[in-house]
């Protein structure tokens, strides 16, 4: 059995409410929350989706409530969720304005003119969170929700770029992921690739025909790289999946045996 790691595991009888810093989560589930802090000043994460609303996918305001991103009357002044739009291969940004109501945000005319929204945002995706322009202060976010109690969960991946998560509620080491329908190659741009986020640059790792992921930043690095590595996909993080084809990949949970 795989570690588990969730910050917070509760179990609740229906009703309840289950209490994540300033974001309520009403549920008659198993209930939990990662931390995430954002740096101020506009630096960026990117946070991923491991828990549902309900058993269902989450809206922005059930992951964040009303109360934990900054709101502003100018976009720039408050903190922006970027999601990937995987169809049309674009970012969409979204703010918070003063009424406490979700805005598009790509531009200035698009924050003038758009009517409040509330996107979905699929378990399994991920997204960037960019900190207020002229902050001073870091914000702590928690991002809550139902632990998934699937036993396995279909990822659905288009050919090329799309922003993804673990689709379970604990960290996941990259080594274990399932590789069954991926591609392999010994190029690794022919390869299917995950890029991870550091926090100021971007790390890269191919699936080689051994089906093991190897570093792939460079030609050089990825000839040069002799063990598969050992990086965690940590609760919360979110990250890059390049699939050279259209594929469909079944994970299984680490904790379900744990859930009967």
């Amino acid at each position: 059995m795989k570690a588990i790691r969730l910050v917070a595991l509760v179990t609740v009888a229906a009703g309840c409410m289950a209490q994540a810093a300033t974001n309520t989560v009403s549920s008659a589930n198993i209930v939990g929350y990662v931390q995430r802090t954002l740096p101020p000043n506009n630096k960026y994460i990117l946070v991923g989706v491991n828990f549902t609303a309900n058993g269902g996918n989450p809206t922005l305001k059930d992951i964040f409530g009303t109360n934990q991103l900054r709101a502003a009357a100018n976009y720039i002044q408050a903190d922006r969720v970027v999601l990937w739009d995987k169809q049309a291969a674009r970012y969409q940004m979204y703010a918070m304005y003063t009424d406490k109501e979700f805005y598009p945000c790509n531009t200035a005319a698009q924050w003038n003119t758009a009517s409040a929204t509330n996107p979905v945002v699929p378990l399994g995706s991920g997204f960037w969170i960019i900190s207020a322009g002229g902050s001073t202060t870091t914000n702590t976010l928690y991002l809550s929700g139902d632990v998934v109690i699937e036993q396995s969960l279909p990822l659905s991946l288009s050919a090329g770029y799309q922003l993804v998560s673990w689709p379970f509620s604990a960290d996941q080491s990259i080594a274990t992921m399932t590789t069954t329908n991926l591609t392999k190659a010994a190029n690794y741009i022919l390869a299917d690739r995950i890029v991870v986020w550091t926090g100021t640059a971007y790390q890269q790792y191919g699936l080689y025909t051994d089906g093991n992921w190897y570093p792939c930043n460079t030609a050089t690095e990825w000839n040069d790289a002799l063990t598969e590595t050992d990086r965690k996909i940590s609760l919360g993080e979110g990250f890059w999946f390049i699939a050279k084809t259209a594929k469909t990949v079944t994970e299984q949970s680490p904790y379900y045996s744990n859930l009967q």
